[in-house]
C-alpha cells in the first residue's frame, strides 16, 4: 500500500512538473504572439508594407504611361510653339509685303 501511495506522489509530482512546463511554454507563446502583433500593428500604421509583383509591375506600367503622355505633352508644346513662331512670321513677311 506504501509503495502504491508513493508511486501515486511520484506521478502527481512528474504531472505537475509537466504542467508547470506548458504553463510556461504557453506563456512565452502568448508574449511572442503579442510581440508578433505589435510589430504587425507598427507595420500597417506606417505602412511600411511593400508592394508585391504584380502591384510593382503595375507601378512600372503606369509610370511608363506618364512618361509617353509626358514625351507627347512636351512634343505638342514644341509644336504648338513652332507654329505661334511660324504664324507670327507669316504675319510679319505680310506686313512687309503689303
Amino acid at each position: 500500500m506504501q509503495n502504491e501511495t508513493n508511486l501515486i506522489k511520484e506521478e502527481h509530482e512528474y504531472l505537475k512538473n509537466q504542467a508547470y512546463k506548458l504553463m510556461e511554454g504557453i506563456k512565452q507563446l502568448r508574449n511572442q504572439i503579442a510581440i508578433l502583433n505589435n510589430e504587425n500593428h507598427n507595420l500597417r500604421n506606417n505602412k511600411g508594407i511593400s508592394p508585391n509583383n504584380s502591384q510593382i509591375h503595375e507601378i512600372i506600367i503606369w509610370k511608363d504611361k506618364i512618361e509617353k503622355l509626358s514625351n507627347e505633352l512636351n512634343d505638342m508644346q514644341n509644336n504648338y510653339e513652332f507654329e505661334k513662331y511660324k504664324k507670327s512670321k507669316e504675319e510679319q513677311l505680310n506686313s512687309y509685303a503689303l
